[in-house]
């Protein structure tokens, strides 16, 4: 059963059942601890006991890319098997990334510049085995829907950790850091310009930062429009959005806008007249929203554009 079967199969997410049955755990569940690891510990926390540093969330993608060899060698785990599009750009994409590391490692190189070129073929296999997992292990609507809400919930974390980090200066990300971990640098998370601090959650740099919640902003929007009645709480998934949108301001970042700009022109064909309607109030509370809390914040956007301070 491939990945298209099981969404022609499932109902709309708006009409599924509200008791449901407990759900064994399945790829899907490795992926979402991966999207969790991923997101929420700092991006510079590395596992102490291994040679490379690797990050939890690579550990487990790694894991993944086990499970999915495991399961293309059977017919009876319920992995897709066959042509697929997803599949052969990811065997394409495997296959220039050893070409060019290849090509990169013929010559002479300097040994930190080995370490970073062995560190990212390890990280970029680790994201090809993650493609692969998703694209024939994730069956159907409703554990796509799953996967997007936990990735929604997760980015929606990160947006809190920037927020207090705005507002209060407070940096949470020191107090992440599980046992068996360290910190690869001590790198300032929290910059300034134009006089206001320039936050980047739990991610590496405050540009990385805006353009994660401009990427998953829309993905928000999509599920709180989807979430209907009492137990798919509604309310939180829209409160995810508002924090989304806080979160891509406050990271004072020109990259977030464009990328935000990108994922409306996306949305704004597919919507009905009354949802551009809604949305554009929703918009224009949200800027004075962002005025009243952050006085001058939009003004060091329009310069950013404008060019009138670096």
């Amino acid at each position: 059963m491939t990945v298209l079967d099981g969404l022609v199969a499932q109902s709309p997410p708006g009409e599924a059942s509200v008791a449901q049955q407990p759900r064994a755990a399945d790829a899907t569940t490795v992926v979402a601890i991966f999207v969790v690891l991923q997101f929420v510990l700092p991006s510079k926390l590395v596992l102490n006991v291994l040679p490379l540093s690797l990050s939890a969330a690579s550990l487990v993608a790694l894991g993944l890319g086990a499970l999915w060899f495991c399961t293309q060698m059977t017919t009876t785990l319920g992995a897709a098997k066959g042509g697929s599009p997803i599949r052969r750009a990811l065997f394409a994409y495997s296959c220039a990334i050893p070409a060019s590391y290849a090509n990169a490692a013929y010559g002479y190189l300097p040994s930190d510049e080995r370490q970073i070129g062995d560190h990212a073929m390890v990280t970029v296999f680790a994201m090809v085995f993650v493609g692969l997992v998703v694209c024939d292990g994730v069956r159907g609507r409703d554990r796509i829907y799953f996967l997007l809400r936990v990735l929604v919930a997760c980015g929606s974390a990160i947006a809190v950790v920037g927020i207090l980090q705005f507002l209060f200066g407070f940096d949470l990300t020191p107090h992440l850091r599980p046992p068996g971990m360290h910190f690869t640098a001590t790198d300032v998370v929290v910059l300034d310009r134009s006089g206001l601090r320039r936050v980047s959650g739990t991610t590496a740099h405050p540009i990385e930062f805006g353009v994660l919640c401009a990427m998953l902003l829309p993905i928000a929007i999509h599920v709180a429009a989807t979430s209907r009645g009492h137990a798919r709480r509604p309310a939180f998934w829209w409160g995810c959005a508002g924090l989304l949108a806080i979160g891509l301001m406050f990271s004072v970042s020109r990259s977030a806008i464009p990328a935000a700009a990108s994922a409306g022109i996306v949305l704004l064909p597919g919507w009905s007249g009354r949802r551009r309607a809604q949305m554009a109030v929703i918009g224009a509370g949200f800027l004075v929203f962002v005025e009243l809390v952050s006085p001058g914040l939009l003004n060091v956007f329009l310069d950013l554009f404008l060019q009138r301070r670096k």
